[in-house]
Parts: C-alpha cells; structure tokens; sequence
C-alpha cells in the first residue's frame, strides 16, 4: 500500500542531538512502508528523526531524501532490527541531495531509517549516536521529503507513490506500455538561478523516460537527463507519481519555488554548482534556448518566460502485468507427454553486458558519459571484463547506440557507446 504522510512533525521522534547520546528508540520511531511518501519538517539543529519499516532477506530499500526549498541539508542512516549500522549517506556529512540505498539484507523485523540536519558519529561498540553542536557540522532547519523505495525478494518493484510492478527476476511478467497514449502538459521554468519542470496531477503514473532537455554550448551540442543528478536517481522515471516538481538550483541561490509548486508533496531539488548551470548564459544574461527532447524527437523549445514554458508531452501508460494463469485442482486434465521444445529466451532490460574493447587497454578512461553523445560529460573509468547492468538504450544524433549503465549497486553511471560492450543473451537485439 502506497502512503503519504505530509504536514505533520512528529515530536515523539524527534531526538535533540546536541543534548542527545543514546541508541535508537524503534517504539517511537514513525511507521513507513515500502512506497511511502512522507513529508517531515525540522524544527532545530542537530535533531534526529527516526522511522521504522518491516523488510525481508533479500529485500532492498532505497530512500531518496529532497528538501524543500535550498537552505536544509541532512543526511540519512539505516540500522538493522537490533539496532546494527548498515548504511548512511556521505558518511554521515549532511547533504541537500541524500540518498540511501541498500544491499540485499540478510534478516527480517523491524529496521529504523534515521534522518538527522547535523552530523553525527555512531558508536559501534556501545550502539549509540551522538554528535557536538559545532555549526559547521549542522544542516539548518526546514520541510524535508523522503521518498521510500523497495525491490522486494521475489523481484517486486514498489516505487515511491507508485504500484507494485514484478520485475523480470519475478515469475509474472514485466510491465509492458500500452498501445494507447496519454497527453499531458508539461511546464518548464528557467531563470538566471533554477530550472524547475512540473508535471501536472494525473489519474495514472506518468512516464517521462525518453525526456531530455538539448541546448547549445558555445560550439558544441548537450543533453541533459534528470536521471543523472543524485537527487533524481532511485526514481522509476516510467511510472513517476503526480504532481511532481523537479528543480536544479544554482547552490547557495535562493531562487522561489513557482506557484504550481507550492504545496504539492513532492518537489526534488537538486544543487548544482555555477559551473553546471547549463540552461542560463552569464555572458548576454538570459537563459539559452533549450530543446525538450522525446527520445530524438523534439517535443517542444523554451527560453526564459515569467509564465513558464508549456509543452505537450505523450507517453504510453505502463500497465500492470497479466498475472501467470496456474492450474487447480478441478482444471487438471489428461494429456499426452509433450515432446521437448526449445524454451524461447525472453529478451529485455534490465540485461548485463560485459566492458571489452579491441585493443590491449586493461582500463577505459573517458568512454562512459552523462548522456548518448560524445561531447557530454565524461563519468569515470571501466575496467574491460567488468559486468554491468543495462538499463536501456538510445540513439545518438548520428544514429550510433548507447547504452546506459548502472554500477553493482544497481544506480545510473552513465551511458557508453555500444562498440565497447558484449551483451548478453538476455539483451535486446
């Protein structure tokens, strides 16, 4: 079941850390589940504020944290049902952008998710937290979001205001879209400080998978896609709940949320440094023309308007899967032995593929980049034999595939052309 819990601070959960040194309190932490939703506020430095889930081995969970507005930072933490750390994010330094993402647990019960706008050091030995009151240390106060996410053993999909989808690991089939397509309008705002997109309430998830966003730099061509930034990822961008608001903001700006986004639960923001502002030109002072790209396809422009830019944006809706039929007892019938066939290899994304590469090169510098084309930006190194995951796939402007990766903990790294992987069966053709 899907909750969103939003405009309530939750006092019993509340730990001061300034004044505080102690283990987690799991009886008054405050209950979630996999696809919640639950909007929280800080009401001092240095404060704790704990939840707690019921999860399974082999389960894993995913929590994106976004403030609203730019001035709160906080980190997130996970502990196991006797109260063992297992994960935090940025080793415990506070962050605009947190996000946690689990490995595949190994017990069941009761696990406590802790949010905290300071710093904290977690005594293993003793099983407590505690932390001092110097500022420099301390993420200010303020609305936060948490978005939590589970794959569950069986390979179940619960997306963060989202349905149930089997995954391909599952015995039911993946969700498939519609021959159908659904219309929407979109909103795009750009000034000097921030980008905000704002996909309007709709009565089914709305896909925005192929969406990206193209302006010209100087000489060169870029695209942009919300997946690469931290505070995106963990996002089923094919089956995203509405309203939603996604904002960049210059860091240390404060830019106002537009009006639309004002009140809705889910608004993700991500810091970007000056650098990184793509969208707005320092040298004339206006935002620069941009392309609101559907796969190769342009789906609408927009530069610098006080009302926002409109584009009408079509997507084919995912549909839940049509349960495996199963025999009962009352249908069973007689019939002859078949003879053996061949079983048909069920071809799709996610698939793994291995790094190679024609040369001697034991590493690949540079051939990973934050989009499908070569004058995007560079994300890291592979090593050749590396097995990564295939999340999908896309034509550049020249016609050449890319395909984009995920690390082994299973987030975006980015996209790398398709001479330097050998795909496996599983894959696409």
């Amino acid at each position: 079941m899907t909750a969103v819990l939003r405009g309530v601070t939750f006092l019993s959960a509340i730990f001061v850390l300034g004044f505080f040194a102690g283990g987690l309190d799991a009886q008054n932490a405050i209950p979630v589940e996999c696809g919640t939703i639950v909007e929280n506020q800080f009401t001092a430095n240095a404060q704790i504020q704990d939840y707690s889930i019921s999860l399974n081995p082999l389960d894993r969970v995913t929590i994106v944290g976004s403030p609203l507005g730019t001035t709160l930072s906080f980190n997130l933490s996970l502990y196991d049902p006797v109260g063992g750390f297992l994960v935090e994010t940025d080793r415990g330094d506070v962050s605009a952008t947190p996000r946690l993402a689990s490995t595949e647990l190994s017990s069941s019960g009761v696990f406590t998710i802790s949010a905290a706008n300071a710093r904290y050091q977690y005594n293993r030995t003793l099983g407590e937290r505690s932390t001092g009151k110097d500022s420099t240390w301390q993420g200010g106060i303020g609305v936060y979001t948490l978005l939590v996410s589970c794959v569950l053993r069986d390979g179940t999909v619960i997306n963060a205001g989202g349905a149930q989808i089997p995954t391909e690991a599952s015995v039911q089939p993946s969700p498939t879209e519609t021959s159908e397509t659904v219309s929407i309008g979109l909103t795009l705002f750009l000034d000097k400080d921030s980008l905000t997109l704002y996909v309007p309430p709709s009565d089914i998830p709305v896909s925005l998978e192929d969406l990206a966003l193209q302006v010209a730099l100087g000489d060169e061509t870029q695209i942009f896609s919300l997946d690469e930034y931290a505070a995106f990822r963990g996002l089923q961008f094919y089956n995203l709940p509405t309203p939603i608001c996604f904002r960049l903001v210059r860091s240390v700006s404060s830019s106002p949320v537009p009006g639309v986004c004002q009140g809705i639960p889910l608004i993700l923001m991500q810091s970007v440094a000056n650098a990184d502002v793509f969208w707005f030109d320092p040298l004339v002072g206006e935002a620069r023309l941009m392309t609101i790209l559907q796969g190769q396809q342009s789906a609408g422009f927009c530069q610098s308007t006080q009302s926002g830019c409109e584009i009408e944006w079509t997507f084919a809706p995912v549909v839940a899967p049509t349960p495996i039929a199963t025999a009962t007892e009352s249908t069973l019938t007689p019939t002859p032995i078949p003879q053996p066939t061949a079983t048909p290899v069920v071809r799709g994304y996610p698939c793994e593929a291995a790094i190679v590469t024609e040369g001697i090169a034991t590493v690949l510098r540079g051939v990973v980049r934050s989009s499908p084309s070569t004058s995007s930006v560079a994300r890291g190194n592979v090593n050749v034999g590396q097995i990564v995951s295939i999340k999908r796939d896309r034509l550049d402007t020249f016609g050449g595939k890319w395909y984009e990766i995920a690390n082994e903990n299973g987030n975006t790294f980015g996209w790398i052309p398709a001479q330097y992987l050998s795909l496996s069966n599983a894959c696409p053709n």
